[in-house]
């Protein structure tokens, strides 16, 4: 996180292949296709761990895994663009505001909270946007 902040504030985020969760400190393999993400917020707590807040900028590709001589991964990555097929067209509406329902479902808080929600996810995003998000 400190590396982030003081370069441009982005993050590649991956998610380990099932089966190796365990191994997480010895660098298990991930899937291929993961996320940028850009710090938005971030606060420092006691033993020098990070609470970040991070939005999705980009889903990417993982090339290669780079050397790396730090406690973190470095990859060689290329970006991947939202594929919208023609086929799908008439059901998105359903599929977006089906996953806007289902995340304010999951969401805890008051009233106010989720009229913030709603005024974030009921904007112009892409589905891809939105996906990010949630």
């Amino acid at each position: 996180v400190e590396d982030a902040l003081a370069g441009d504030g982005l993050i590649a985020m991956g998610l380990i292949l099932p089966g190796h969760e365990l191994e997480y400190e010895g660098r298990p393999p991930v899937f291929d296709v993961g996320c940028v993400g850009q710090i938005l917020t971030h606060d420092k707590m006691p033993g020098g761990i990070y609470n970040i807040l991070l939005q999705g900028v980009r889903r990417m590709k993982i090339v290669s895994e780079l050397p790396a001589d730090r406690p973190f991964r470095l990859v060689r990555a290329e970006p991947l663009d939202d594929d919208y097929p023609a086929a799908g067209e008439l059901e998105r509406p359903a599929r977006r505001q089906r996953l806007v329902d289902s995340f304010k479902g999951a969401m805890p808080g008051s009233p106010s909270v989720h009229l913030g929600l709603d005024h974030l996810l009921g904007s112009d995003l892409s589905l891809g946007e939105l996906t990010d998000i949630v």
